[in-house]
């Protein structure tokens, strides 16, 4: 487990695989994912079930310190120890803890994790162009847009640009102390 102040994230466990599915087929979470199939009981068994197996990936749950609740995850998924980076994402599922100070710490916690223990030189990942939400926070914990996939995603009937981000460790090691004032000023 890796610690927090507010909140601590944890290795995926299999007994996390239902709140998962809940949480992906949520209308409310539903909306931000890029990939909107929606996930059967059975789906999910193998979906867990390759995420526990995968050594080239982590999976954290993100857990709410004062009332032990689960309220989301964040991950890090192809990590390339060779050419030291990973795709990192996040959500938290749980309205009542959809501010901001929760994703923050819980990235801060998953990056640091990427840079300082495992060395990694880049972060990347990605969000929908209509996202403006998580696209701001993006920008506020360093990423930058790095590159835009006009009409790659189909949802509702139209096309949605995918817009990829990166972060390195060298933008994060100067916003790092930013991101932490951030965190106590919440």
């Amino acid at each position: 487990m890796i610690k927090g102040k507010i909140v601590d994230i944890r290795i995926l466990q299999k007994s996390d695989s239902e709140i998962i599915r809940n949480w992906k087929n949520s209308d409310h979470n539903y909306k931000y994912f890029a990939n909107r199939n929606f996930i059967s009981d059975l789906k999910q068994e193998k979906w867990i079930s390759s995420k526990l197996n995968d050594d080239s990936s982590f999976y954290f749950i993100i857990i709410d310190k004062a009332s032990k609740k689960l309220i989301g995850m964040t991950l890090l998924e192809d990590v390339d120890q060779r050419n030291r980076n990973a795709c990192w994402g996040i959500y938290i599922s749980d309205l009542n803890f959809r501010k901001r100070v929760y994703a923050l710490e819980a990235t801060m916690l998953i990056l640091n994790y990427a840079f300082d223990y495992l060395n990694l030189n880049k972060v990347y990942g990605n969000t929908l162009s209509n996202n403006s939400k998580g696209r701001g926070f993006h920008s506020l914990v360093g990423f930058n847009e790095e590159a835009t996939f006009k009409n790659h995603i189909f949802i509702d009937g139209k096309y949605i640009d995918l817009i990829w981000i990166s972060l390195f460790i060298e933008n994060w090691s100067l916003n790092k102390s930013k991101i932490l004032n951030l965190i106590n000023d919440d």
